[in-house]
Order: C-alpha cells, then structure tokens, then sequence
C-alpha cells in the first residue's frame, strides 16, 4: 500500500515538473484552443456533453468549441482530419485543459471531473485510462 502512494507522488512530481515548463508550443491555429479559463472549459464541456456521442463532424465541432466556422476548419486541418471525417473531442479537450489557464490543481480536478464519465464521484481504473489516451495520444478513431 505505500508502495502505492510513493508511485503517485512519483507521477505528480513528474507531471507538476512538465506544468512549471510552461505550456507547450503549439502550431498558430491550435493556440485558439490553449490559455482558456476555467469557465470557458466548463461552457465547452457543457456544450460537448448536450450532445450525442463522443465523435462530431466538424459543423458540430465548431459550435462545441464555439470558434468561427473558418478558424474550426484551420484547426481540423492542422491536425489532419478529413473533411468529412469526425473527431474525438476528448482527445482535444482533455489536452485543452492541461494546458488551460488554470493552477495546477485545478487543471488535475478538473481533469478528473471530465474523466468521471459515469459522475460517481471517483475515476475507475476504465476511466483513467481513456483520460491518459485522450491527453497523450488521443483515442483510436471512431
């Protein structure tokens, strides 16, 4: 059991050592994605969450993302998607708030709260993993 405790004091300094480097350098169209606030997260979540599915074309990604419909289509391009394909927005909003204006802590709960996909107040071992997806390497495609 302390072995256990050890291990995640290990992973939060590491993580907490990447976090004071400052946020990562990002090409120009994704910096309208980093630097949000809290309440701006929150806004998008809700606006993820009202509708069906993980995956979301990218008329629906603009609205959830609330860019303009010319900045959203700089953005899918830059990470490669096809016009008609769809995207996780997980695997976006998950990096989005590691790298949002927020503390520390307050970019870890909330990176919790997102990854309680069923709201039980804790994150099964399930739920954790397809956080760390989503943030490192984001989700197979749908």
């Amino acid at each position: 059991q302390g072995g256990g405790s050890t291990r995640g004091a290990a992973m939060g300094s590491v993580v907490g050592r990447v976090w004071e480097e400052g946020v990562p350098e990002v090409p120009p169209p994704l910096r309208r994605l980093q630097q949000w606030s809290r309440d701006d997260l929150i806004s998008m979540m809700g606006r993820f969450r009202a509708q069906e599915g993980l995956a979301v074309r990218l008329a629906m990604f603009s609205r959830i993302m609330g860019l303009e419909p010319n900045e959203a289509q700089e953005v899918w391009n830059v990470l490669g998607l096809k016009p008609e394909g769809t995207v996780d927005v997980l695997s976006i909003a998950i990096p989005m708030i590691a790298m949002s204006r927020q503390e520390f802590i307050s970019r870890v709960t909330f990176l919790f709260s997102v990854c309680d996909f069923n709201s039980d107040g804790s994150v099964r071992r399930s739920e954790l993993v397809i956080g760390f997806c989503s943030l490192f390497q984001g989700l197979p495609p749908l």
